[in-house]
């Protein structure tokens, strides 16, 4: 009988514990960028899933990011090497865009319009077709930081 209450009682924390763990994954707040900033560089690193913004010189933010590492088709793959920002996207089909002149329609953006809900869930997995892609939050703060011209790196 104790074992049988025990085993419940076990069984109610997992849930909660599974329950109460991805609402504050979602919740918890983040850093933000501070208002105005300036940058100059953006360095992304697929392979860690990361993207450093930086101005002059100096980390201001590093993001998670999705991105696509692998396909069956190279031109959905998130290419690597030195590019810019070329345009900017206020009415994107995802929540703003930074076009990169990495050729195609490669680009920094936010969430597809209408799932801005999935904020940070999104970085579970890579499941963009080639781009970079944060949460709506993260790409307000990019896109008012930003400009046409600023260097981008990426990497494998």
């Amino acid at each position: 009988m104790i074992g049988e209450k025990m085993t419940k009682h076990v069984i109610s924390l997992i849930i909660a514990i599974l329950t109460a763990a991805p609402l504050a994954y979602y919740v918890f707040p983040e850093k933000k960028l501070v208002n105005g900033s300036r940058i100059d560089r953006i360095v992304v690193y697929k392979d860690k899933k990361q993207m450093d913004v930086y101005s002059d010189g100096k980390v201001l933010k590093s993001y998670i990011i999705s991105v696509n590492r692998y396909s069956v088709r190279k031109d959905n793959i998130t290419p690597v090497g030195a590019f810019v920002v070329d345009s900017k996207n206020p009415g994107s089909n995802f929540h703003k865009s930074l076009h990169i002149n990495a050729g195609g329609d490669i680009e920094i953006h936010g969430l597809k319009n209408g799932l801005g809900f999935i904020g940070k869930f999104h970085r579970l997995v890579n499941w963009t077709l080639g781009c970079i892609a944060v949460t709506d939050n993260e790409m307000d703060e990019l896109y008012d930081g930003v400009d046409i011209g600023t260097k981008i790196e990426i990497h494998g």
